[in-house]
């Protein structure tokens, strides 16, 4: 991405991409469909799902 963030926006993405990468945690496609699926039949689901180690461990 480089050269693709303009100048004013740098500092908040390298704040956003500091530690990209760094977890041994990842989010598999079986973790998004298990939330997809609650939204889907499940009409007490919140609107915004944490799907995943990662997403649950950041929404906390």
């Amino acid at each position: 991405m480089q050269g693709g963030i303009p100048e004013a926006y740098a500092g908040l993405a390298q704040s956003g991409f500091a530690g990209w990468g760094q977890s041994s945690v990842v989010t598999r496609a079986l973790h998004v469909a298990e939330a997809v699926w609650r939204a889907a039949n499940d009409s007490s689901c919140p609107v915004r799902i944490a799907a995943g180690a990662v997403a649950l461990a950041e929404s906390r």
